[in-house]
């Protein structure tokens, strides 16, 4: 299994409401090992991003689950105080998001337990170093125990040695490690699994167009912005990509969501050897799901004004070029129009 681990790596973002770095836990320093690498550790992890002053990020399209809905993944990202997002015309028509150095940003997966609780098993994500530097981690459980303590490994993008040496000891752990909740630890297969999801960067590129190609070999197909991530540009967009990494998709009990395959509407497919459901289209296009902000607000629809409170908190630590350059985006939910605000407080992180 591998060394002790030190201290972790920090969350991402400041709230539009009451964070001030005296009441925000501070980010703990990682321990360095070899050039490049840093070994890290979350000891509660119930609390951890709440007190680190994260906020969650909920994607216009929710993200698909199990069949047996137990596996939720979260998003959450933090910036540093004071500093505002920005846009960059990527390519003609398209701006993406560009966020400030210091931002963190975490991709938190976990699972329901029976007790109604929620543990984590997954957590991978990014920082920027003030030397404008980005730092990949993963996290994973100490052991098979509900809300077990979070081991973690961190390297710089482009060291090819510190990622592979940080894969490397993510796999022995995981030889080892049992799995929430007190499940055996992963046979080689799923360790050889996760060693490719560790390959961030080649799954992160900046300012990546949403993907067209149904046959092209990529298993996210939405846009990223100027850091890699996923997640900014799934707020922004009414209209996103269909996600299709996990068995079950929840767009079906969505009744204000709709996917379609340009004009006429996707075919809804199962199939697979643990009867994936997911969607397809005859017509070579990829799949879009459409959600209809305007008619779910009406509606009083959760989900949907947790969208809009997400694009709320963009818009508040914007700079008024990046406001402009997603301007139809905020007047999808009526943000800057006559006053119109969403509560950001119901973005805050609860494991």
């Amino acid at each position: 299994m591998a060394a002790a681990l030190a201290a972790p790596l920090a969350g991402c973002q400041p709230r539009t409401n009451a964070d001030t770095p005296s009441t925000r836990k501070p980010d703990p320093k990682p321990r360095p090992t070899t050039e490049g690498l840093a070994l890290l550790k979350i000891e509660d992890q119930s609390d951890y991003w709440t007190e680190a002053g994260y906020v969650e990020l909920v994607p216009t399209i929710p993200l698909p689950t199990t069949h047996d809905y137990r596996d939720l993944i979260r998003t959450v990202i933090r910036l540093p105080e004071g500093a505002k997002i920005g846009a960059r015309l990527s390519e003609p028509q398209r701006h993406t998001v560009t966020y400030p150095l210091g931002t963190r940003c975490d991709r938190v997966e976990g699972l329901r337990v029976e007790d109604g609780g929620f543990t984590i098993i997954d957590v991978r994500g990014s920082s920027t170093t003030a030397g404008g530097i980005q730092r990949f981690h993963v996290f994973r459980p100490l052991d098979g125990q509900p809300e077990a303590e979070l081991l973690g490994w961190s390297w710089p993008r482009g060291d090819v040695q510190a990622h592979a040496r940080a894969t490397g000891m993510l796999l022995d752990h995981l030889e080892d490690a049992r799995r929430p909740v007190d499940q055996p630890p992963l046979n080689e297969d799923g360790r050889e699994r996760i060693g490719r999801l560790n390959d961030c960067a080649g799954c992160h590129e900046p300012n990546r167009p949403a993907q067209t190609d149904p046959s092209a070999d990529r298993p996210v197909r939405r846009a990223t912005d100027d850091l890699g991530f996923y997640i900014s540009q799934s707020v922004l967009d009414d209209a996103c990509r269909v996600a299709h990494h996990r068995p079950e998709n929840r767009i079906d009990e969505d009744p204000f969501v709709e996917v379609r395959c340009g004009d006429a509407p996707a075919k809804r497919v199962e199939e697979g050897r643990e009867g994936e459901r997911f969607y397809r289209c005859d017509n070579g296009e990829v799949p879009t799901a459409i959600r209809d902000i305007e008619a779910a607000l009406a509606a009083d629809h959760d989900y949907t004004y947790r969208v809009c409170a997400s694009r709320q908190f963009l818009y508040d630590n914007m700079s008024e070029a990046a406001r402009e350059a997603f301007s139809a985006s905020f007047a999808s939910c009526g943000i800057g129009q006559d006053g119109r605000r969403f509560d950001t407080a119901v973005l805050e992180p609860r494991f």
